[in-house]
């Protein structure tokens, strides 16, 4: 049977497609569309991926419900997280759903994924134990890892080359109660992108530099002198810190137009209180302890 008329099978039965069939199915869904089909078509094949059953998927997936919009002649897969929802290859893209785990066991699954991840290794600070004992630790089939403490996200870890979008690795956090997140300017899209609404920002202190920056840079961490290296001379270059809260609402805000608008704070501590105190309001929160 050709691939298209399994399809159009299937299409009024997918209650009926099993895990495997689905993401037979979900592999090919580009080869469906090879041609111009016509929007009640491309309307039928979305509610088939609308039906099917969560039972169908391995543990630790979901489905979202999937949109499929005509935009003139090219089809635009969405979910209902309303991000991108297939890979370069064509295979429909899954959510992960994070499990909790053990501080011990987040600490394994962190070393090895900031230890395997070569880009911007700087950016991932590595606590003690300790100090996830403080927090909500999750991980998922050990591809990511995230850290949450007070409602503020600590750890945010994607293995190099996962097949996990980030998007919806921050999306998933958010679901797990993280609310608050301090990241580097070069992240900046990727958290108003998923409804965050950057608060305060203060400028990069020398002071504050991790030690796997100084490390990533090559530089010695026995003197002073590196302080005084000009950016175009690092191979990851000082960057402004950005402290955000998710609002769930998109904000559409440019880095560079919003530090202009807002200005920067002091100092890191000042622009840390900024963003608890906003946090506290919109949230009628009376206690908070970072």
């Amino acid at each position: 049977m050709a691939y298209e008329d399994y399809i159009r099978e299937n299409l009024n039965s997918l209650e009926n497609l099993s895990r495997k069939d689905f993401l037979y199915l979900s592999e090919y869904t580009n080869n469906y569309f090879s041609e111009k089909y016509s929007e009640i078509q491309i309307n039928e094949l979305s509610q088939l991926l609308k039906l099917v059953g969560l039972d169908d998927f391995p543990d630790g997936f979901k489905s979202n419900e999937v949109i499929i919009t005509l935009n003139l002649d090219s089809l635009c897969f969405k979910n209902s997280f309303n991000q991108l929802c297939f890979n370069e290859d064509g295979r429909l893209y899954i959510t992960p759903i994070l499990q909790e785990v053990s501080p011990e066991q987040f600490k394994k699954v962190a070393n090895n994924i900031i230890n395997a991840n070569s880009k911007n290794t700087w950016k991932h600070k590595n606590y003690s134990l300790e100090t996830y004992k403080q927090c909500n630790t999750y991980s998922f089939d050990d591809k990511c890892a995230v850290a949450i403490r007070n409602n503020e996200i600590i750890n945010i870890l994607n293995a190099s080359g996962s097949e996990v979008n980030d998007l919806s690795l921050i999306v998933e956090t958010v679901a797990q109660g993280g609310k608050l997140i301090e990241c580097y300017a070069s992240d900046f899209s990727y958290y108003v992108n998923a409804k965050f609404m950057p608060i305060s920002v203060c400028k990069w202190d020398d002071n504050r530099a991790p030690k796997a920056w100084i490390r990533s840079n090559r530089l010695s961490q026995n003197t002073d002198e590196w302080k005084y290296i000009v950016d175009e001379n690092l191979k990851y270059p000082r960057q402004d810190i950005i402290f955000m809260i998710y609002i769930g609402t998109d904000t559409n805000v440019t880095l560079n137009e919003w530090i202009k608008n807002v200005g920067y704070s002091d100092s890191y501590e000042q622009a840390k209180s900024t963003q608890i105190k906003v946090y506290k309001e919109l949230e009628g929160i009376n206690e908070y302890s970072g």
